[in-house]
């Protein structure tokens, strides 16, 4: 079983339309629906984007860093193929499995959630 996104947006932005005022300076949330590709089903992720020159205007003191894809300037093509190049290649013999290699990259929905035995 592989991963597949189904799904690439931005809740604040129109992607087809947005460019950013400064490219080697910005950030934006991306939402990302991502499912096996045996099923139409799909979970939410999300993935935190942003540059260098972002980071070092805007962080003051330490933080994690945890779901942050950084590039040195806004390339829409390319963050595309990025993230559809590392869902391409996680596969596993179930979806939890996969879920939680994506997990690893991906602010997942259900990460740490609570399944009762």
């Amino acid at each position: 079983m592989h991963a597949v996104v189904r799904e690439l947006s931005c809740d604040t932005f129109d992607l087809k339309t947005f460019f950013p005022e400064n490219p080697r300076c910005f950030t934006l949330t991306l939402f990302l629906r991502i499912g096996p590709d045996d099923s139409q089903a799909a979970d939410n992720f999300y993935v935190y984007i942003c540059t260098p020159e972002w980071l070092k205007e805007k962080l003051w003191e330490p933080c994690w860093g945890r779901h942050f894809i950084i590039l040195p300037e806004y390339n829409l093509a390319e963050i595309e193929k990025f993230i559809h190049d590392y869902v391409a290649q996680c596969q596993g013999d179930s979806w939890s499995a996969i879920a939680e290699t994506l997990a690893r990259v991906f602010d997942w929905e259900f990460e740490d959630y609570y399944q009762p035995e």
